[in-house]
């Protein structure tokens, strides 16, 4: 990622969760706009699991979600 983008990347790094991405964050200060299609599942999928809090607060999230998308 350093010989692509370089050490002073000077944008907005659309991404998903791979490890990378956040390294290169964490090691350059770069900014970075996570996928919401992503975002969306893992909210998704936090309303399935069997613990009731999990589901609950899986549920809030996506609520908070749509809302924010207006």
């Amino acid at each position: 990622m350093i010989e692509v983008l370089g050490k002073e990347f000077n944008g907005v790094l659309g991404c998903d969760y791979f490890s990378a991405y956040r390294r290169y964050h964490r090691e350059f200060g770069v900014t970075l706009q996570f996928c919401l299609a992503h975002l969306i599942r893992d909210v998704k999928f936090l309303t399935t699991l069997p613990t009731r809090g999990t589901r609950h607060t899986g549920r809030g999230c996506a609520r908070r979600c749509v809302r924010s998308l207006g």
